[in-house]
């Protein structure tokens, strides 16, 4: 209890700490989702960017001794692409276990909207999957030429 405990202190820690220290120039903008669900604990975050997500920090914990696996992946929509599900990050060790990874997500265009997923598995299928908060990308681009 008490590592998985500190794992996700760690990944929202980790989500704090400003991308860029000192410089005038100023971080872009972040978004933060927290999910809790009967099966696993979630903490994720990223920064947007005009053309991707950068970083993205991903972070889910196994919290039920059920013989399920767990997963986590990200889930952006752009204009140009729709919906695209990024790689899903498995969990498969048990009860009290976790990962935590840090990515980033060339969207191919503006990033309008993007949330995580985390289900459990049995057998290679997915049993139960549920979706963190929807965050939207903050950044007015209504300016940019193209």
């Amino acid at each position: 209890m008490r590592r998985r405990t500190v794992a996700l202190a760690s990944a929202a820690a980790a989500l704090l700490i400003p991308a860029t220290a000192g410089g005038a120039q100023a971080a872009p903008p972040r978004s933060e989702v927290y999910l809790t669900t009967p099966f696993s604990k979630v903490v994720a975050g990223w920064q947007w960017r005009s053309d991707r997500l950068d970083p993205v920090m991903l972070s889910v914990q196994d919290i039920k001794a059920d013989g399920y696996s767990v997963s986590i992946r990200l889930v952006t929509e752009t204009p140009g692409q729709g919906r695209r599900y990024w790689t899903t990050h498995f969990v498969h060790s048990g009860a009290g276990t976790g990962l935590n990874r840090t990515t980033y997500a060339l969207t191919g265009g503006s990033p309008q909207r993007a949330w995580v997923e985390t289900c459990k598995w049995k057998g290679g299928n997915p049993w139960d999957c549920r979706i963190s908060t929807i965050t939207h990308n903050p950044i007015d681009d209504s300016s940019v030429s193209g």
